[in-house]
């Protein structure tokens, strides 16, 4: 981003200023292609957790168990990212 620039390019040692912001630009693209998506994990588990929900609407034990099932997955889902990515 323009803030991360920003600050590498003025709190940079004179001389290594190119060194340090040619090493953001990799670092950026990959944090911003996480946030992307983790951001398509939410918007997903919202419309299934609403699905679930909504199919199950007569019977409040069925719509708890699937609910529950949706959160499980995407928490597991999540973990395995956010895991995959460190």
């Amino acid at each position: 981003s323009l803030v991360d620039t920003a600050s590498v390019g003025l709190t940079s040692e004179a001389g290594k200023g190119a060194l340090e912001l040619g090493a953001l630009g990799p670092a950026t693209t990959f944090i911003d292609g996480a946030t992307y998506l983790f951001a398509f994990l939410n918007v997903a588990t919202t419309n299934l957790y609403a699905s679930a929900l909504a199919r199950n609407a007569d019977d409040e034990e069925k719509a708890k168990r699937a609910t529950d099932a949706v959160v499980r997955t995407a928490a597991k889902i999540a973990l395995i990212c956010g895991f995959g990515i460190m």
